[in-house]
């Protein structure tokens, strides 16, 4: 049911979630004991749309869809 689908589960299966762990600016040595210059920041965004993620449903951008009449 929609409900019990959430946007991640959807990212997970067709991207994986390589784009949640890995330097947003792709050098391969990037870590929390050797970041890079926005290594911070770019963890930071990344676990917020995680979550976002996370917690939305298909039935819950389905209601929010509804009135853009698509």
């Amino acid at each position: 049911p929609p409900a019990s689908i959430r946007l991640m589960d959807i990212i997970k299966a067709i991207d994986g979630t390589a784009a949640f762990e890995t330097c947003i600016l792709e050098l391969p040595n990037c870590s929390d004991s050797d970041p890079c210059p926005i290594h911070k920041e770019w963890r930071k965004a990344s676990n917020r749309m995680r979550q976002m993620f996370e917690n939305a449903t298909l039935a819950n951008l389905g209601k929010h869809l509804d009135h853009y009449k698509l």
